[in-house]
């Protein structure tokens, strides 16, 4: 091997912090053990909880970028390339040179241009994607599901817009819920026996149990009743029913691309 040059996106990740930079090594250059070993620091909290810097946003003691840190470390890039895009996937930054600083500076510009700050937690959250890849099957989805829940009251709906085309994403994904019926077993669970996406199964999970969750999709009832997901047929009637049950001062975000944009509640619940 006589040159590494990472390529990618940079944009906000849901417990790695962000994508781009050294992500791209320490998952698509490693073994499958390594990956299932990263992502299990996700959960890496007290009694199996997920660890509070774990999040998107964060690198500062994150856990999880931390480690993708030291993996990409055994054997550092030359040269760094990622690049940000609009919402209809055209370039609109570009940020190059070492892999660590020039990555650093294109999450300070993902924040300063994506992360959206809104005074207090609200009612309800009208989230779409972005479309396809971005809502390629539920376990990209989530991603979208879990900006929208940072800034949703405890109790409040989400009503998430996705296609979810190819399905769930992993052929074991509901054997978590169907073998867990409790927030104990399920933390307990993921962490002895973790597997791929058993962190966001639990994720899944906890918000199942903290919000009203709606989906517009092509998954089946059967599945999303498995998550405890509401699943929506129509969507209008959704939005003008959920929107009337609000009190007068209740409050309604929409966020048309919801995989890149950030929400984040100066004043939290």
């Amino acid at each position: 091997m006589d040159r590494i040059i990472l390529t990618g996106a940079i944009n906000f990740h849901y417990f790695a912090g962000f994508g781009g930079g050294r992500k791209i090594q320490s998952v698509c250059m490693t073994s499958l053990e390594t990956i299932r070993s990263n992502h299990k620091l996700s959960v890496s909290g007290k009694n199996g909880s997920f660890h509070e810097k774990v999040a998107p946003g964060i690198l500062d003691g994150n856990p999880v970028h931390e480690d993708m840190m030291e993996i990409t470390r055994f054997r550092e890039p030359d040269f760094l390339l990622n690049v940000v895009l609009d919402d209809d996937g055209k370039l609109l930054k570009c940020f190059a040179g070492n892999y660590k600083s020039a990555h650093e500076a294109g999450c300070k510009y993902i924040c300063e241009s994506r992360m959206i700050s809104i005074k207090h937690p609200v009612d309800l959250v009208i989230a779409g994607c972005g479309g396809y890849p971005f809502d390629v099957n539920f376990i990209q989805s989530h991603k979208t599901m879990d900006f929208s829940c940072r800034v949703l009251k405890e109790g409040g709906s989400v009503i998430l817009i996705a296609a979810c085309s190819e399905g769930i994403g992993n052929p074991n994904f509901l054997q978590w819920f169907e073998q867990n019926p409790d927030y104990k077993s399920f933390r307990e669970s993921v962490a002895i026996n973790y597997q791929l996406n058993g962190h966001t199964a639990l994720a899944t999970f906890v918000k199942s149990k903290k919000f009203n969750l709606k989906m517009f999709t092509k998954l089946s009832g059967n599945d999303l009743h498995t998550m405890n997901i509401n699943k929506i047929d129509d969507i209008n009637k959704t939005v003008k029913d959920s929107t009337a049950n609000l009190s007068s001062d209740g409050k309604i975000i929409a966020i048309p691309n919801g995989h890149a944009i950030l929400p984040v509640c100066s004043i939290p619940q």
